[in-house]
């Protein structure tokens, strides 16, 4: 039981378990980064496919 104890409260244990986290933020903050370019790059989109998408139905109302 004391070794367990001591082998929770050990400096290389507690060492490992914050570098740990450390990977996991910068795993989020990657994700995130990548999300947000996603976002900005639908969005600088957006505006250029709706008008595509209007001459097309402009297109096909003439045809009626």
């Amino acid at each position: 039981m004391t070794d367990f104890i001591a082998n929770a409260m050990s400096r290389e244990n507690l060492e490992n378990q914050a570098l740990s986290g450390q990977g996991s933020i910068e795993w989020i903050l990657i994700v995130a980064l990548i999300a947000v370019a996603i976002i900005a790059g639908l969005t600088a989109l957006s505006q250029s496919m709706n008008e595509k998408l209007k001459g097309i139905k402009t297109a096909l109302d003439s045809v009626k």
